[in-house]
C-alpha cells in the first residue's frame, strides 16, 4: 500500500531534493532488480521457466514504480523551471482563517 506524502522545501533546495529523490528511487530499482537477476543472467531454461516469468513480471512492476517516481520529479522540475523563469508566481503559504466565535441562541 502506498500513501501520498506532501511537504514543502525552500525554492533553493528543490534541485537537491529532486536529485536525492531520483537517486533514492534508482538505488531502490537496482536493489529490486538484483533479487531476480540470477534467473535472467544465465539464459532462459525450461527448468526455470516459471521463475523467469515471475522475475520478468516483477521487473515490469519495479520499472513502473521507478518511472512513476521519475514522472513526479519531472513534473516538479518543470514547475521549478517555470518559477525560475518568472512564468509562475510563487505561492505564498496559506494562512488559516481565525476561528469565529460561536453565537448561541440559548438563553
Amino acid at each position: 500500500m502506498k500513501v501520498n506524502i506532501r511537504y514543502t522545501v525552500d525554492l533553493e533546495e528543490v534541485l537537491d531534493e529532486m536529485s536525492n529523490l531520483y537517486y533514492k528511487s534508482l538505488d531502490r530499482l537496482e536493489t529490486k532488480l538484483d533479487i531476480y537477476d540470477h534467473f535472467l543472467n544465465e539464459g532462459f531454461s525450461e527448468a526455470d521457466l516459471e521463475h523467469i516469468i515471475q522475475a520478468l513480471e516483477q521487473n515490469i512492476q519495479f520499472y513502473h514504480d521507478h518511472q512513476t517516481k521519475i514522472s513526479e520529479i519531472l513534473s516538479i522540475l518543470r514547475g521549478y523551471k517555470s518559477i525560475r523563469e518568472g512564468n509562475v508566481e510563487q505561492q505564498q503559504p496559506q494562512r488559516q482563517p481565525a476561528p469565529q466565535p460561536q453565537v448561541s441562541d440559548d438563553v
